[in-house]
């Protein structure tokens, strides 16, 4: 008896490799997206806890002050830009994954089919194998009557 073979085998496997590279790009995506988005947190965080001077201050701490506060700004909008590219990438990577399991669940359905075929004519065959056996086996005998 004849085993089933995919002629595509080959084409499914590599597709189907594909689609877990896109899969562990979109989880890295991912990553780096909760990852830049706690930063942008961080970040707004401490400049939100930068505090005015109270009371008599020296200029030198107002002006550290002033200073702090641009780099905390700065820092703020860093990381806003970082979450948007992180935002793109991970947009990005999620397309590529719904194209790579697209085409890998084509191959797979046309495997399943091909092979529901297989096993429905082998399944045919052996049958008219079987009423081959039987008639040749009980002809003979109806014929000796």
């Amino acid at each position: 008896m004849k085993t089933y073979h995919f002629r595509l085998a080959t084409v499914a496997r590599i597709r189907a490799l594909e689609e877990r590279v896109a899969a562990e790009r979109f989880m890295t995506a991912q990553r780096d997206l909760r990852q830049a988005r706690e930063s942008a947190r961080a970040a707004w965080n401490a400049l939100a806890a930068l505090q005015a001077p109270q009371g008599e201050v020296e200029m030198s701490t107002f002006i550290w002050l002033g200073d702090q506060a641009d780099r905390l700004s700065e820092s703020v909008r860093l990381c806003s830009e970082k979450v948007a590219e992180a935002e793109a990438a991970c947009a990005q990577a999620r397309a590529a994954w719904d194209v790579a399991v697209r085409r890998s669940g084509v191959l797979e359905r046309l495997g399943e089919q091909g092979l529901v075929r297989w096993r429905s004519e082998s399944q045919r065959e052996e049958a008219a194998e079987l009423d081959d056996l039987s008639l040749a086996r009980y002809g003979q005998v109806g014929a000796r009557r």
